[in-house]
């Protein structure tokens, strides 16, 4: 039985003209053609399937254009999102604005999250572990006093 989603963490770097190279199991994945926006509350880049991007479309399409939220949310995530191809070599090219967004420098995490793959400045994502972890245990905590047993 194969596994649902990503998972799994790699370090690459950021060449000097912006392309990263996507480990091949995420771009398994992925495809040759994906999607990457900034993450909605995290300083980091999301790199959807055009599946799950359009999975996505879906759930906002039933959304009435009355309702601010929605309208909102589906701004940002079609004013700011991009289509890139993988290179022969593996690698996308991440555009100028999306490196200023995730304040992407040189050395990258691509860090699989179920549905989707987060591209981190190594720096930032490191820095946010001990608050994760505090977090992550909040959470397991707050799971289990609800019956969720993992």
């Amino acid at each position: 039985m194969a596994i649902k989603g990503f998972m799994g963490r790699y370090e690459h770097t950021l060449d000097a003209k912006g392309r990263l190279f996507i480990p091949a199991k995420f771009r398994a994945g992925l495809g040759e053609t994906f999607i990457i926006c900034p993450s909605f509350h995290q300083n980091c880049l999301w790199a959807f399937s055009e599946e799950t991007f359009n999975e996505i479309i879906d759930k906002l399409a039933g959304v009435s254009l009355m309702d601010e939220d929605s309208t909102m949310i589906e701004s940002f995530l079609f004013q700011n999102a991009n289509d890139v191809t993988l290179d022969s070599q593996g690698r996308v090219n991440i555009s100028p604005e999306h490196r200023q967004c995730a304040s992407l420098q040189k050395d990258v995490v691509i860090a699989g999250t179920r549905n989707r793959v987060e591209i981190w400045d190594k720096e930032l994502y490191l820095a946010r572990k001990p608050v994760m972890d505090e977090r992550f245990r909040a959470a397991m905590e707050r799971a289990a006093a609800k019956g969720v047993v993992i």
